[in-house]
């Protein structure tokens, strides 16, 4: 009985700790909005620098938070959450949270290329 109790309170311990730091939408968005933006500025910093580049440079924060506020749509399920990006009838997972961090599945093919 003792036993049984030590486990039900780890259980529970678990489960209220996974609950409480479970990524909420914002994370999510700051997250997606982190690794795009990089993106865009390692693209940006790898051509040479022209009007086009550089406009694309500064209009792509607010196009983005723009975009991401129309489409990301994050569904909680109290331990994880996961981030959606909804376009039309289909959707795709962008993003998963987990202990308060966020994981994206968002490639930054110009970094991991450089590793």
């Amino acid at each position: 009985m003792k036993n049984f109790l030590i486990t039900l309170l780890i259980i529970i311990i678990i489960v209220l700790t996974l609950g409480l730091t479970c990524p909420k939408h914002e994370d999510h968005k700051v997250a997606i909005k982190q690794v795009l933006t990089s993106t865009i500025y390692n693209k940006v910093g790898e051509d040479d620098y022209d009007a086009t580049t550089l406009l694309s440079s500064i209009f792509a924060k607010p196009l983005i938070e723009a975009t991401l506020d129309g489409m990301l749509y994050v569904d909680n399920y109290f331990i994880v959450s996961i981030g959606r990006i909804k376009h039309g009838d289909s959707d795709k997972i962008v993003s998963f949270g987990i202990l308060g961090h966020v994981f994206t599945s968002i490639n930054d093919k110009s970094d991991s290329t450089s590793k």
